[in-house]
């Protein structure tokens, strides 16, 4: 009863933290959860579709997570890798663990994590159209013969540079501004920035540089990347320069209110100093007084 309650907790651990998976279809496969490590899905306006965005050149790793959950035979993994469709059928990339040569043993209730590393390469034309992945898996549960498990799926981009620097551009306007409206790019940001511009020069450059993301959306849209990072660069200017409006305007004001409180306190002392003779002037004025009416009775 505990075994099934720390299997099931397991279980939805792994399956919240690793949003792919395949159940096993026999004794000799594992349950198999995968994740593309480090990196996030979201919708790109190009492709029309969600992506797990790469640039030419890069590299990436695939974490794969193997669990025998159900079978109390051991199972035994002599291959884990992944190839992508810009690749030739026959050609994959393969995890420097759980080889034929040095298969990975899986007893019943254990879990074991295999990394797959891969390079994404610089051919041109790869950023026009997304591409799909294979997991594969081979195990074996005993059985004479090593059974292949085939995981397809859609969805990952290669981003030319050019491409790759718009989306970056994109996404350090959405760090200073609320772009959550356009649901493009960026995960939904449940906190947007939401400056609070006082003057009507950087609210202008605010709403001019919101035209402009709407520009570079469109062309970024139509596949016209250079021109997309452009105005896209144009509207962080935009949005930088009220920025630093704000914040000259923020120290002008405090070096006027400081200058306005210093005079204050120099014409609070003036009256003070001012209050100071005409007080001391009303006492000599008063004992003058009193010396006439000493000399009036004298006089009597």
């Amino acid at each position: 009863m505990g075994f099934n309650i720390k299997i099931s907790i397991l279980l939805l651990v792994l399956l919240l933290t690793f949003s792919i998976q395949t159940l096993p279809a026999s004794a000799q496969q594992p349950l198999i959860l995968f994740d593309f490590k480090r990196e996030q899905q979201y919708y790109d306006p190009f492709y029309q579709e969600r992506v797990i965005a790469y640039t030419a050149g890069s590299t990436g790793s695939l974490e794969v997570v193997l669990l025998n959950a159900f079978f109390r035979n051991p199972i035994n993994v002599s291959e884990v890798s992944v190839r992508f469709s810009w690749m030739e059928d026959n050609d994959f990339f393969y995890a420097s663990e759980c080889t034929g040569g040095n298969p990975c043993s899986i007893e019943f209730r254990d879990v074991i994590t295999v990394d797959v590393n891969f390079t994404v390469p610089k051919t041109n034309g790869l950023n026009l159209k997304t591409h799909q992945y294979e997991l594969k898996v081979v195990s074996s549960g005993g059985l004479d013969e090593d059974v292949p498990t085939r995981i397809v799926g859609p969805g990952i981009a290669v981003y030319s540079e050019t491409q790759a620097m718009a989306v970056d551009l994109y996404e350090r306007l959405a760090e200073l501004i609320d772009l959550n409206s356009f649901s493009v790019f960026t995960v939904y940001r449940a906190d947007p920035p939401s400056p609070f511009f006082t003057t009507s020069e950087s609210s202008l450059l605010i709403q001019n540089s919101r035209f402009q993301v709407v520009e570079g959306l469109a062309k970024y849209r139509a596949g016209q990347f250079e021109e997309a990072r452009d105005t896209f660069q144009s509207a962080l200017d935009m949005v930088e320069r009220a920025y630093d409006i704000e914040a000259e305007k923020g120290v002008t004001l405090q070096d006027a209110t400081q200058a306005q409180a210093s005079a204050e306190e120099k014409q609070a002392e003036a009256l003070g100093a001012q209050g100071l003779a005409l007080a001391e002037q009303a006492e000599a004025l008063g004992e003058q007084a009193d010396a006439f009416n000493l000399q009036a009775e004298a006089q009597r």
